[in-house]
């Protein structure tokens, strides 16, 4: 796998900065370069760090063959951030929608 190519796909796919992904994930800007452009090695450490600050599972940074839709992974992260009743009702709003196809 590819690991420098992963990140910066990632960083792309949910429109963040490689600045704002170094601040939110406590690394240098020199340090996420040479990761996405393979002048460095990642360890486990800095790939959770780097999850973390995307809101996403070490799963799905690694599920290559099962390569999660984007947009799923977006809404995901998203979803995590909101409380109970905004969940509730996120989840009822995709079955009003869900109800119309």
């Amino acid at each position: 796998m590819d690991v420098g190519k992963r990140i910066k796909e990632l960083r792309k796919e949910f429109n963040i900065s490689s600045k704002e992904l170094t601040k939110k994930a406590g690394i240098s800007q020199p340090v996420l370069s040479k990761l996405e452009n393979n002048q460095r090695k990642a360890d486990i450490e800095i790939i959770e760090k780097i999850c973390t600050a995307l809101n996403i599972s070490l799963k799905d940074f690694f599920d290559i063959q099962n390569k999660t839709n984007s947009s799923l992974l977006k809404l995901t992260s998203h979803a995590k951030k909101l409380n109970p009743d905004q969940l509730e009702k996120l989840t009822e709003f995709i079955k009003s929608i869900n109800n119309k196809s």
